[in-house]
């Protein structure tokens, strides 16, 4: 018999709760008109705006964001409000495409925390096939063009060139997926792209405060 016994309590995962983000349905309602508003002030967005949705978005670093686009012919915009830890948090995202010289055109704009841009990259389809109107309804590849201007590394302090790093690192794969709707016209290209984009700003707005950690 064991006079001096040792128990160790083995610990199961139900014994962790898991985090939880919660957000009031009141402050959610309110950030998304917010987002909306702000979405509807951008530079082109209310001649272009044919379709506007919102989604939300959580992350696993306390990130809790709403996000609204509006959906054009040949544009698309996307708008990105939350917080993330106590930080506020603001982006503007826009993406066109030109069918004449075959480029997408992607700005992004950091106006909270701090304000950052706006920032512009210039992609080039490959391998385009156009309709009998000249609209672009598929392509084989999209690269980065030489017509993106350069980003001045010297000048720019490692906070920009981490947020640089974290918004290529967002924005290519989403162009690269929506590749495919284009057999819908520009309007399906921008449409998955605005899908997306949401999701990516939400992405980038954390992987930039990891830059600041």
């Amino acid at each position: 018999m064991c006079t001096s016994c040792k128990f160790e309590k083995q610990t199961s995962s139900a014994d962790v709760l898991p985090s939880v983000q919660t957000m009031n349905l009141a402050d959610l309602n309110a950030l998304q008109e917010t987002t909306a508003s702000r979405l509807s002030q951008r530079p082109g967005v209310a001649a272009s705006g044919l379709k506007v949705a919102s989604a939300v978005h959580t992350t696993s670093e306390g990130g809790v964001f709403v996000s609204t686009g509006s959906i054009g012919p040949l544009q698309g915009d996307v708008t990105l409000s939350g917080t993330l830890g106590p930080f506020p948090v603001e982006l503007h995202l826009t993406v066109k495409l030109d069918n004449e010289t075959e480029t997408v055109t992607v700005s992004l704009e950091v106006v909270k925390p701090i304000h950052l841009g706006p920032f512009n990259w210039v992609f080039k389809l490959g391998g385009v096939t156009k309709d009998a109107q000249g609209k672009i309804i598929g392509a084989q590849a999209v690269t980065l063009s030489a017509d993106t201007p350069a980003f001045p590394q010297s000048q720019l302090g490692s906070h920009v060139l981490c947020f640089l790093k974290c918004a290529g690192l967002a924005i290519a794969p989403i162009l690269i997926e929506c590749l495919g709707s284009l057999t819908g016209g520009p309007q399906g290209f921008i449409a998955c792209v605005v899908a997306k984009a949401g999701s990516g700003a939400a992405a980038i707005a954390a992987c930039v405060a990891k830059c600041a950690s």
